[in-house]
């Protein structure tokens, strides 16, 4: 359950490609040595180049929701459409907010969202030893389908995909995500 505290909003202000950038330094730094601080900054890098590319803004069906306890960001997570298909890009939550039902409620209204869009289905990209975050995604519904060597802010690491249906169709009617997403950033 979440906490009685937590708000969520989803409009996208002035200062939030900053704030999201700093969420995932700041979620990120330290988790393990990938998340050194010899690396972070890459992996923070290509969270703002994706930001721009995509331009959330002035894409209503793009949606960043950015959680607050006691009035303070603790956490974002978003989902982008892509054609017929929705993928989810982060739940990055700081350490004080995690285990709070915060990344539950990210993902409640990430699927919301993606079903009231009609999409077919949502994808993830994640890497190995974010063990929590995959527990999250498995809980929801989602199935890895592919995991392979790729080149990541911190040179080779393990990249997973993962993939939720959402009209009941069977993984094998799915076509994987195109391309490398360099997870957690994409």
């Amino acid at each position: 359950m979440a906490e009685p505290d937590l708000t969520i909003r989803h409009d996208w202000r002035a200062g939030d490609r900053k704030l999201v950038m700093d969420l995932h330094r700041r979620g990120y730094l330290n988790h393990d040595p990938r998340f050194s601080p010899a690396h972070i900054d890459a992996m923070v890098e290509s969270v703002g180049h994706m930001l721009d590319e995509v331009d959330i803004a002035n894409t209503p069906d793009h949606r960043v929701w950015f959680a607050e306890l006691g009035g303070r960001t603790v956490g974002c997570t978003a989902l982008l459409r892509r054609g017929e298909r929705g993928q989810l890009r982060w739940v990055v939550l700081l350490p004080e907010a995690r285990g709070k039902g915060v990344g539950r409620r990210f993902m409640e209204l990430a699927v919301d969202h993606a079903k009231a869009l009609d999409l077919t289905d949502i994808y993830l990209f994640t890497v190995d030893g974010l063990t929590a975050a995959r527990a999250l995604y498995a809980s929801f519904g989602f199935v890895t389908v592919r995991e392979e060597t790729a080149s990541m802010w911190f040179g080779d690491g393990t990249e997973i995909e993962m993939v939720k249906p959402l009209r009941g169709q069977s993984l094998d009617e799915i076509q994987p995500a195109q391309g490398s997403s360099h997870a957690p950033g994409h």
